[in-house]
C-alpha cells in the first residue's frame, strides 16, 4: 500500500515537474559533485604552491604521491586548469538553476492559464497571485530544494576529507557555525513573516482595485 503510494506520489511529482526539470535537476546534482571535486583538487595544487614557496617546508599534502610537487610549472598549470574548471562548474550550475527556473515557471504560469480559461468560478486576484507570488514561490522551493540536497551531499564528503585533514581545525570551525545558527533561524522568521504579510496586502489590494 505504501509502496503504491510512493510510486503514485513519485508520479504525480514528475507529472507536476516535467522532464526538463528533472533533467536540469539531475544535472545540477551532478555539477555539485563535480564542483567538490574541483574543490580538493584546487586545496591540493594550492598547497603543493605553497610548499614549493617554502611556506609549508616539511609537511606532506593529500594525494603526495601522483602530484609533482617540486615542479613548479607542473604545479602552476594545475592549479590555472582547477581555478577554471571551478569558474566553469559554478557557471554551469548556476545556468542549470536559471534554467530550472525559467522552465518551472512557463510551465506552471501556463497550466494557471489553462486552469482559469477552464474555470467560471475563478477569481482575478486568486489568478493573479497563483500566477505571480505562488509561481514564483514554488519555483524558488524547488530550486532551493535541489540545492539544500546537493549542498548536503557535498558537505558530507567535505566533511569527511576536512577530518581526514585535521580532526581539530574541523571541530572548530564546526561549532562556530553552530553558533551562528539562532542567528540565521531568527532572521529566517522575520523574512518568511514579513513576505507572507507582502502577499496578503498584495492579494487585498488586487481585491479592492477589482471591486
Amino acid at each position: 500500500m505504501s509502496l503504491s503510494l510512493n510510486r503514485e506520489s513519485i508520479a504525480l511529482l514528475y507529472q507536476f515537474l516535467g522532464r526538463r526539470i528533472v533533467i536540469l535537476a539531475s544535472i545540477s546534482v551532478l555539477v555539485g559533485f563535480a564542483l567538490f571535486a574541483v574543490d580538493i583538487a584546487m586545496a591540493v595544487t594550492i598547497q603543493a604552491f605553497f610548499r614549493i614557496l617554502g611556506l609549508q617546508a616539511g609537511e606532506k599534502i593529500i594525494l603526495d604521491a601522483w602530484l609533482p610537487a617540486d615542479n613548479l610549472f607542473v604545479v602552476i598549470s594545475l592549479l590555472l586548469i582547477a581555478g577554471t574548471a571551478r569558474g566553469v562548474t559554478t557557471w554551469l550550475m548556476a545556468y542549470a538553476n536559471g534554467v530550472m527556473v525559467v522552465v518551472f515557471e512557463t510551465r506552471a504560469r501556463r497550466m494557471v492559464i489553462g486552469w482559469a480559461l477552464g474555470t467560471r468560478g475563478a477569481r482575478v486576484s486568486e489568478v493573479t497571485t497563483l500566477y505571480n507570488d505562488r509561481t514564483i514561490s514554488a519555483s524558488n522551493f524547488i530550486t532551493s530544494t535541489i540545492g539544500v540536497f546537493t549542498r548536503v551531499i557535498v558537505a558530507v564528503l567535505l566533511a569527511v576529507s576536512l577530518i581526514n585533514i585535521s580532526l581539530k581545525i574541523t571541530l572548530l570551525v564546526a561549532v562556530s557555525l553552530a553558533l551562528l545558527v539562532p542567528l540565521i533561524r531568527w532572521l529566517d522568521r522575520r523574512i518568511s513573516a514579513a513576505s507572507h504579510m507582502v502577499h496578503g496586502q498584495l492579494s487585498a489590494s488586487v481585491d479592492r482595485l477589482l471591486v
